[in-house]
């Protein structure tokens, strides 16, 4: 019995990490969905924009590639020559404008070249819950299954629920700047007051937590930004203000629900 019970252990172990992964991944992406499935309930081809907003934010990270190649020509070297206390917030720095600046570009080139994507206010904030959930499904949800599942590892409970939280408020600034950009399709200085306000929320975020090393003060900052940019889309929706497009082939009743 007593060489039976370490087997035993393990298993409950194993069990419970299971449920560890598997709240925090329905904490992280139910909400999202579940909204996006309310703002699709009458017309299916919503999804549409659902899916086109997923795949946006899986096309931005081509910025990777990219800056890993200037890492290697040069970057690497210049931020490492700046200094031990410089060098984490010089590369935070270039991170968040890569992140800023690809985003939000491939962001605005989707909503202004996609007619569909700003029909009405449901679209774009489909839009960006699409976006939000991509990212969450690609940096939060695979990683946590692959290292309980595959590698075998132990994840505590506060890290797990924290990151689901996380990716709830990212979802939330995502929509934000969804509203932003389209702004920007008739006004392209939203654009870079977009890339702006993606930087910071990046950079503060980072810098916070290299410098304090206390994530609750990463995570108060960012949901503040979070519900800032929250309540910005929620004005813009109620204020309903008029969607410049020219898409004549959105029939009129695409509006009503």
């Amino acid at each position: 019995m007593n060489q039976k019970e370490p087997i035993g252990d393990l298993r409950n172990m194993f069990s419970y990490d299971l449920s560890i992964v598997w709240v925090g991944i329905l904490i992280a992406l139910i909400p999202a969905f579940a909204l996006s499935i309310y703002l699709a309930r009458r017309m299916k081809s919503m999804w549409l924009v659902f899916i086109v907003g997923a795949i946006g934010w899986t096309v931005a990270l081509i910025r990777g590639p990219i800056l890993q190649e200037l890492a290697k020509a040069f970057l690497r070297s210049w931020i490492l020559s700046t200094g031990a206390m410089a060098a984490p917030y010089i590369s935070t720095a270039i991170n968040s404008l890569f992140a800023g600046v690809f985003e939000e570009g491939i962001r605005y080139g989707l909503v202004k070249k996609i007619k569909r994507a700003r029909a009405d206010s449901r679209h774009v904030l489909l839009f960006g819950l699409g976006w939000g959930f991509g990212e969450a499904v690609l940096i939060y949800a695979l990683p946590i299954v692959s290292a309980v599942y595959l590698r075998g590892l132990s994840l505590p409970f506060t890290s797990v629920l924290l990151g689901a939280l996380e990716r709830n408020m990212a979802i939330a600034i995502h929509v934000g700047m969804t509203f932003m950009i389209l702004q920007a399709v008739t006004d392209v200085r939203y654009l870079f007051i977009a890339i702006g306000v993606h930087f910071t929320v990046d950079f503060v975020g980072v810098s916070l937590y290299i410098s304090t090393g206390n994530v609750w003060t990463t995570y108060i900052t960012v949901l503040t930004i979070a519900l800032i940019l929250a309540e910005y889309a929620r004005r813009l929706i109620k204020a309903k203000k008029p969607i410049e497009t020219d898409y004549t082939a959105i029939p009129k009743q695409l509006g009503q629900y």
